[in-house]
């Protein structure tokens, strides 16, 4: 019989796994960075340009409106990186040209936990918004 207790250190012991792998691949990415080698469908010189880069600050180098967009339930794309991205456009004083919306119990996807998509509600709030900027 499994027991919670057992499955709680399988997975600890698998999360610690897949953390030392990417560890030794994003370390053999940096040693090796122009490589055309595959991991993960992307060539190391694709992983070597996005490892270390901070998206938002290119973000804060437009001029133009931007809306930002987040499932608070968002398993690809963690709600507090958008959060950060939030933060940084306040502590940069542009504040006022990001949008920002926190889409409360919804995924990356748009789907609620029930698996129901809103989808088709955010992308007609984000044409809306698109109409008016």
């Amino acid at each position: 019989m499994v027991t919670t207790r057992y499955l709680k250190v399988y997975c600890a012991v698998a999360m610690a796994r897949a953390a030392a792998h990417l560890n030794d691949a994003f370390q053999r990415i940096r040693a090796n960075p122009q490589s055309e080698e595959l991991i993960f469908g992307n060539s190391f010189r694709w992983w070597a340009d996005a490892l270390d880069r901070r998206y938002a600050d290119d973000l804060l180098r437009s001029s133009l409106p931007l809306l930002l967009v987040q499932g608070v339930r968002d398993g690809h794309a963690p709600l507090a990186a958008a959060q950060r991205a939030r933060d940084l456009f306040k502590q940069a004083g542009q504040a006022a040209r990001l949008t920002y919306w926190e889409e409360e119990g919804l995924d990356h996807f748009m789907k609620d936990a029930n698996g129901v998509s809103h989808e088709e509600d955010v992308m007609a709030r984000i044409a809306d918004w698109i109409r008016a900027h």
